[in-house]
């Protein structure tokens, strides 16, 4: 099944050449005139996939006071496969030397496909504004021979924010992220995610293939699993109210916007950590519609909670936290502070929350866990929105 669906996109990937080939205007020795590839190859992009073990944050023994992950966070992190269907933008921007014209070039939407032998291809595709996939398409990259060209990537493949300059007044390509958003992107701060720099070369009897680094989250995220404490027999189930969780104190999506700068991710820019914001907040809700994606009630009884968040230094700040649950059926509203820490992108922080009754009131006890497991951070969807 792989081999066929091989030939038949080198079959896509040669009818696109061979129809701007027909296009054509030959001189006498048969060179092209018009050919918008003439003097370009074919490139065909993989991608390694994601850095799905997301660094743990704040572990006992780190120091809090830290601004960034170290380079070689993800070194010994085994790359993981994005869900199939994920889009992504592709972006090869020409950086050869020498006082060349340099190679203007757009970015390319790709949709991931799962092949049935456990791997993954990259399909050119169209997307809507929202980054879903409009439809697959056969027209791969031409690019310049002998020139180098540095790719990037980012998911999902979301329309662009308008005629965005940065204060040069170049064009950059930017997204507002904003929390309960999962973005993936080629990092430039991590030694496993950052951008490659490739040089095409002159190739007749294939395409080349461009071979991309793993993309890593830009979000952090938050995780809480609650659930009774052992022995505790007066307990018999704790489920979510319909008002969820309420989480406040985050960074607010335009925290770095500055003049006319309306986004907070761009090309070659992360998603930094600003200081929370009390007027920022944000409900997670258990609302069957949406397949409850970010609250599971879990068969032994317990509750499993996550959401992503802008990078936040909440280290001078709070970021207050507001359960509203059920107990035994009966309403009870627990809160919790976070501080002291800054929440780094690409990293997870996970609290565990044990219930008990203590003289007929009903009490939590939270404690951090320093995960070893691989708990990956992915988008949801082939949009990467989660709905609220």
């Amino acid at each position: 099944m792989n081999t066929m669906k091989n030939i038949l996109r080198d079959l896509g990937m040669a009818g696109a050449l061979c129809g701007a080939l027909a296009a054509c205007d030959m001189d006498d020795d048969g060179e092209c005139r018009t050919c918008p590839y003439a003097g370009k190859s074919p490139v065909e992009i993989t991608l390694a996939g994601m850095m799905a073990e997301p660094a743990d944050g704040f572990a006992e023994g780190r120091a809090t006071m830290a601004r960034a992950l170290p380079a070689d966070v993800f070194n010994d992190s085994v790359p993981r496969n994005l869900p199939d269907g994920t889009t992504l933008w592709v972006f090869a921007e020409d950086v050869t030397t020498g006082g060349v014209e340099l190679d203007d070039v757009e970015p390319k939407a790709y949709v991931v496909r799962d092949m049935t032998d456990g791997t993954q291809q990259l399909h050119p595709c169209e997307v809507d504004d929202e980054g879903n996939l409009v439809e697959e398409v056969s027209t791969p990259f031409f690019l310049m021979i002998d020139h180098t060209y540095k790719f990037r990537a980012v998911s999902p493949a979301r329309k662009f924010v308008d005629r965005a300059t940065d204060g040069e007044g170049n064009k950059v390509y930017a997204l507002h992220v904003d929390n309960k958003e999962y973005v993936l992107a080629t990092d430039d701060r991590y030694e496993r995610t950052k951008a490659m720099e490739v040089t095409i070369q002159a190739r007749a009897d294939s395409v080349q293939i461009v071979r991309m680094n793993p993309i890593v989250n830009q979000t952090a995220q938050l995780e809480f699993t609650i659930e009774a404490d052992e022995g505790n027999e007066s307990i018999h189930s704790i489920s979510v109210l319909p008002q969820g969780i309420e989480i406040a104190g985050v960074q607010d999506r335009y925290s770095a916007v500055q003049g006319d700068i309306l986004w907070n991710w761009s090309t070659g820019d992360p998603l930094q950590a600003y200081l929370g914001d009390d007027n920022t907040r944000v409900q997670v809700r258990k609302d069957s519609q949406y397949e409850d994606a970010l609250i599971q009630e879990r068969e032994d009884g317990s509750l499993y909670i996550r959401c992503p968040i802008l990078p936040t230094d909440a280290f001078s700040s709070s970021i207050i936290i507001i359960f509203n649950l059920q107990v035994n059926g009966s309403p009870t509203q627990f809160e919790m502070t976070l501080n002291r820490k800054i929440f780094e992108g690409a990293c997870t922080y996970h609290y565990k929350g044990k219930v008990t009754i203590e003289d007929g009131i009903t009490v939590i006890t939270w404690q951090y866990v320093n995960w070893s497991d691989d708990i990956p951070i992915v988008p949801q969807s082939s949009a990467g929105r989660v709905m609220n």
